[in-house]
C-alpha cells in the first residue's frame, strides 16, 4: 500500500490530489492512499515511524532539495529517493548508509508532467 500524506495547496487554498488519479489511470488506486491535508510534525513523525519505507521525491532539476529528506533519515526507516543523480540528496544519504542506489536519465513524460509544476 502506497500511502501519501500531506501535499500542495494552491494559491486559492485549494487541496492538490495528484497520486490517485495516476493510480487510478493505472488501475492500481486499490493500492493507494493519498491524504493531502498537511499533517503536524509530530503526527508526521509517527506516520514515517509505521511506515516500511520512506518515498522522497525529489525532482528532475539537480537544484532541488527536499525538505522532507531530514524527517525520513531520523524515522529510521529504509527510504527510496527519486531524484536527479547530483542533487544534494544524493551526497546527504550518500553520507549515511546508503546501501544499494540505481540510476536513471529515463525521466517519461508522464512522471515530468506530474512534477513539473510541484514546489515547496
Amino acid at each position: 500500500m502506497l500511502a501519501r500524506h500531506g501535499g500542495e495547496i494552491t494559491d486559492d487554498g485549494q487541496q492538490v490530489v495528484r497520486i490517485l488519479p495516476a493510480a487510478q489511470a493505472l488501475g492500481v488506486a486499490d493500492m493507494v492512499s493519498e491524504i493531502p491535508e498537511r499533517i503536524p510534525y509530530l503526527q508526521a513523525m509517527a506516520v514515517l515511524r509505521a511506515s516500511d519505507v520512506v518515498l522522497v521525491m525529489g525532482s528532475w532539476d539537480h537544484y532541488y532539495h527536499a525538505s522532507k529528506l531530514y524527517p525520513a533519515i531520523v524515522s529510521g526507516k529504509p527510504i527510496l529517493a527519486l531524484c536527479h543523480r547530483d542533487t544534494s540528496i544524493v551526497l546527504i544519504l550518500e553520507e549515511g548508509r546508503a546501501a544499494a542506489r540505481f540510476w536513471t536519465t529515463d525521466l517519461t513524460a508522464e512522471y515530468v508532467r506530474l512534477n513539473a509544476d510541484y514546489h515547496t
